[in-house]
């Protein structure tokens, strides 16, 4: 995993679990740990098809990304967990 907790908002850059350890907890726990730590921010992350019911399961409030030049073909989605309680930032 790589993410800038320090940005405001936090941005988890890039995350992946073995696929025999996908469903066991251990994407939660590592998304758990940011926002354990940022608390009074917004948490995102850009991701794509493949990811999205993730973050979407977590609670992140999903909309449409920018295209990313390296897959232009791909859809992009804009991940948001705001701070409890706010769901709008």
């Amino acid at each position: 995993m790589a993410c800038d907790a320090l940005a405001d908002p936090a941005e988890i850059m890039y995350i992946a679990v073995h696929e025999r350890a996908r469903g066991l907890g251990p994407g939660r726990l590592l998304v758990q740990d940011i926002t354990d730590a940022v608390t009074d921010r917004v948490v995102s992350a850009n991701t794509d098809d493949d990811a999205v019911d993730f973050y979407r399961r977590l609670g992140f409030v999903i909309s449409d990304g920018e295209t990313d030049p390296r897959w232009p073909d791909r859809r992009r989605y804009l991940c948001r967990l705001f701070p409890e309680g706010n769901s709008r930032g």
